[in-house]
């Protein structure tokens, strides 16, 4: 009798072992399926928007000038850049700044401002007033970081009455974009 319980014992521990020890191919589908799953949990973590708007962004120079594609040239007085970031760094809403100088070919000396009427503000857009003719860049800002332009960021840039004027944005203390400047 303790023979015939051994071999049973013996077969039935043999068994047990076989079938509990995964397979390398499940461990290596477990492995991939693990791998798989943290790099899809990194990638919806990281800010891909704000990727992009880096991408699309332009950074002012130490200098306070941003050189755009086709050899257009903004260059802020140290003032109003000055403003420009304080009123951004306040980063609660977004505002708008109306901006004024003076054009020399492809370059844009900006040095007055104003900040027309406000009828609502929010963190995700501003209402306000169309700056007059004489503004060179009708300048918003985007507490978000997002430095993309909307369909009705667009849009106000159908409604500036000076031709050499274009519109921005501010995304950052030290990043922008721009479109219409080069038409």
């Amino acid at each position: 009798m303790p023979k015939d319980h051994s071999i049973i014992y013996e077969d039935f521990d043999e068994n047990n072992l076989e079938e509990d020890k995964p397979s390398k191919i499940k461990k290596r589908i477990i492995i991939f399926l693990s791998v798989f799953m943290i790099i899809l949990m990194v990638s919806l973590s990281l800010p891909l928007s704000r990727l992009g708007s880096r991408a699309v962004s332009e950074k002012i120079e130490s200098n306070y000038k941003i050189e755009l594609k086709g050899g257009y040239e903004i260059y802020f007085e140290e003032e109003t850049y000055k403003v420009i970031r304080q009123r951004f760094g306040l980063g609660t809403d977004e505002f708008k700044i109306c901006l004024k100088g003076r054009v020399q070919e492809k370059t844009y000396f900006i040095f007055d401002y104003y900040f027309p009427e406000v009828a609502h503000s929010s963190f995700t857009n501003v209402v306000s007033k169309i700056c007059d003719k004489d503004t060179l860049l009708s300048l918003h800002s985007h507490p978000s970081m997002f430095c993309i332009f909307s369909k009705a960021d667009i849009a106000s840039y159908e409604k500036l009455d000076n031709p050499d004027a274009f519109i921005g944005l501010i995304c950052d203390v030290d990043r922008f974009n721009f479109y219409g400047f080069d038409r």
